[in-house]
């Protein structure tokens, strides 16, 4: 199988290959983003608010919306779960319903 990838790449010329198989940046940390850390290195060891009421009010404020209707999540799957929370499917199946005729947009 290995022989098939090391072909097409020598066909292809292909000579870098991205990994996302994982959250992993290719390109390293950015230096602005270095340059952030270390000028904010003595609030780190502080936990981010996880109800994100700043951050909301912000976005609320910048896109002429509700509060309320900003939803934060820290990442796909926490998004996912307060999704089904709020839809309070009475079985999985109704959830895969909703999802796929949203899909649809019906």
């Amino acid at each position: 199988m290995v022989e098939i990838f090391i072909k097409i790449f020598r066909e292809k010329n292909i000579t870098e290959i991205l990994d996302y198989s994982s959250n992993i940046n290719p390109y390293g940390v950015p230096e602005s983003l270095k340059q952030k850390i270390a000028e904010n290195i003595g609030i780190l060891e502080r936990y981010p608010d996880p109800d994100y009421v700043e951050l909301r009010e912000k976005l609320a404020q910048l896109n002429k919306v509700e509060l309320e209707n900003i939803v934060l999540g820290n990442g796909a799957t926490e998004a996912i779960f307060l999704f089904i929370k709020v839809i309070k499917p009475k079985k999985s199946a109704d959830c895969v319903a909703y999802f796929l005729g949203n899909m649809k947009g019906q």
